[in-house]
Order: structure tokens, then sequence, then C-alpha cells
């Protein structure tokens, strides 16, 4: 579940939550709701305690350590309210097909890996679907001439499934587009009519090298970066899956542009789900528009 951001002049339920869960770990706040002076201290504690950037905002890294911490399940509403915050972030001059790819990516907050750590499950089907069998990504000891005979791999034969964050921007785009999913029985890698990726991109590495060749890739992060577009980060500084690749990387998909040298985003396979995040554009490898 994905919880809103909160920082020193934010009120409401969420801080008052906030609240009583930084008093589960030790801190003796009054638990009305209004984050002030005090609240800001036991934050920035809180997160210099346990590895986090001391800088007084609530945002998913802090929220997932100190639901671990208490081992609770924060209220519905409160996730309502982050979805419905980050809709109204949403440029009005943004091209009208990057906000419905905006809007469809944010109703997925907060799905999750069911169990957690598969890259699977009922919550996030629709983000990772067919991405191995697109691509014939098999198990060891397949025999490979009875898959040829058939045309097509089954699940069993393919390998687990794999981290999924350039999966889930290349579905939500899917979707947004109102495209059909990807066809894994056409053979590996046949283009989806209408997707500018083509084929089913499963890495940001591949992003990157599709908007290389098409000439949209941006790196020069001082200058805006527009709303809907699909950025990349090292994978070591996202949250998401570990990997023994230098090349790794992480994607998402910015929201909006502070204009302070911060996005918002959205993101898929962050702490095993889809969660929004305030990234330094400083931390970005790059970016690129896909309309």
């Amino acid at each position: 579940m994905a919880l809103p951001t909160l920082r020193q002049g934010s009120q409401g339920d969420s801080v008052k939550y906030l609240q009583e869960r930084l008093n589960k770990n030790g801190f003796h706040l009054k638990a009305d709701g209004d984050f002030g002076p005090s609240t800001d201290a036991a934050v920035e504690q809180f997160q210099a305690s346990h590895g986090l950037v001391a800088d007084g905002v609530v945002g998913a890294r802090t929220w997932d350590a100190l639901l671990v911490e208490t081992s609770a399940t924060p209220p519905p509403n409160l996730a309502i309210d982050e979805k419905t915050r980050l809709l109204t972030l949403i440029p009005k001059d943004a091209p009208d097909i990057v906000k419905t790819v905006l809007a469809n990516a944010i109703g997925d907050l907060g799905k999750k890996e069911i169990p957690n750590g598969s890259n699977a499950g009922p919550e996030i089907d629709h983000l990772v679907r067919g991405y191995n069998q697109y691509w014939w990504v098999l198990k060891g000891g397949v025999d490979l001439a009875k898959v040829k005979a058939r045309g097509y791999p089954l699940k069993s034969e393919c390998v687990p499934p794999m981290a999924w964050c350039a999966m889930a921007v290349a579905n939500w785009i899917r979707v947004g587009l109102d495209l059909p999913d990807w066809d894994f029985k056409a053979g590996a890698g046949t283009p989806l009519p209408g997707h500018p990726f083509k084929t089913y991109l499963g890495g940001a590495a591949q992003v990157e090298q599709w908007a290389q060749k098409r000439g949209s890739w941006k790196t020069d992060t001082s200058k805006p970066c527009p709303a809907g577009a699909a950025f990349t980060i090292s994978r070591a500084a996202s949250g998401s899956d570990p990997s023994s690749s230098p090349k790794a990387g992480h994607i998402g998909m910015v929201i909006c542009d502070n204009g302070d040298g911060t996005v918002e985003t959205i993101e898929g396979n962050v702490s095993n789900k889809v969660n929004s995040y305030t990234r330094k554009k400083s931390d970005i490898r790059g970016w690129t528009t896909w309309w």
C-alpha cells in the first residue's frame, strides 16, 4: 500500500498515523495530525537511525521502514489520498495520451507481488504477463525441439518471473493506448502494432537503447523532464531487485517535474510493488519521451 508523502506543514489523518508509528518506535509525540517541528525532528532522527537521508520528508522509503518496524497495516483511506494527490500533479498541459497513461499507472499504486519477492501475483499480472514466453527465456534442460515444434513455450518451460520495472512501463503505455496484450504465440519479439516500443521491452538498458536509436534519449537533467517521460537510474539507488550486472538499471515514469531539482515518479518493482517517489534529477541517468 502506498502512503502520502509528508513534510513539515502537512496536516490530517496521514500525519496522525505517522505520529502513531513514530511513537511505536520510541518517540513521544502528540498524535494531533500536525506535522510541526517536533514531528520533523523525530522523523529526521528515525531516518538517520535507519540509514535513510535525514531530510524530514516522509516518502516511500521512510514509510517502508516505519511499517517494517511496527508490522503495521496502514488505513486504506491514506492510500486513496495519495493516489488523489498524485493525479493532481499531472500537468494540465500534458498530452491527453500521457494523462491517460499516468492515470492508469497511478491507479496501480500499492499493487504488490504475491507472494512477496516472486515478481508475480494477481495484483501485477497485467504488468508482467507472458514476458518470458514472449522472448523464449527457457529453463535449462527444456527440449528446444519440442518448443519449436509447438511454436511457443509453455509458462512451465520458462525461467521464473524476473524484475519487472520496465515491463510495467511497457504495459502502462500499452494499456493507455488501448492495445491488446503481447502475443507470445506469434514468435519471439513479434512487434505489437501501435506500441512505440514495438517489442515487449523488459529492461532499463533496452529502453535506453530504443530511445538512443530513436534520437529521443536525453541526459541533460538540468532541463525540465516532461510528464510521462520514462527515466532510468542505477538499480543500486532504486530499491528495485538487486543485480550482479554493472549495466543493470531501474526505470520508471515521471509524473511531474517539481522545478526544484526533483521529479515525482510512478515506478514498478520498488520494494516489490508499485510505488511513487520524489527522485533527485541528479540521480537520473537519462530520460525519453515515447509519444
